[in-house]
C-alpha cells in the first residue's frame, strides 16, 4: 500500500483533485477530457495477465484489489476579517464622546 502525504498552502481560489490508477494519465492538461484507460476498468489487471477489475500494478503479484479510496482533506478556517473585535471599541468611543458633547 502506498500513502502519500502532501501537505502545502494554496492561495483562495477552486481546485480540482483527479485521482487515478497507476498507469491511467489524463488525455490532455484537462481533466474532464478524459484518461487514457476510460473504458478499460480490468486494464490494471489485464497487465499483469490476470482477470478482474482493479489489480495493484505496484505489487509485484499483481493482487485484487477493490477500486475504494480513502481521501482527506484538512482545511484550516481563514482568519477573520478584524471586522467587530476593531469597529466596536471605535464606535463606542465615538458614542461616549457624543453623549459628553450633547447630553439627553
Amino acid at each position: 500500500m502506498t500513502i502519500t502525504d502532501i501537505q502545502t498552502i494554496l492561495s483562495a481560489g477552486t481546485y480540482y483533485l483527479g485521482l487515478s490508477v497507476l498507469d491511467n494519465f489524463p488525455l490532455t492538461g484537462t481533466l474532464a477530457d478524459g484518461y487514457t484507460q476510460t473504458g478499460n476498468p480490468g486494464f490494471t489487471c489485464a497487465e499483469g495477465g490476470l482477470s478482474g477489475q482493479f489489480c495493484d500494478v505496484s505489487d509485484a503479484l499483481f493482487a485484487t484489489r477493490t477500486g475504494n479510496w480513502a481521501f482527506t482533506l484538512d482545511v484550516a478556517p481563514a482568519p477573520e476579517p478584524a471586522g467587530i473585535p476593531v469597529v466596536l471599541p471605535v464606535f463606542l468611543l465615538a458614542a461616549a464622546r457624543l453623549r459628553r458633547r450633547f447630553p439627553i
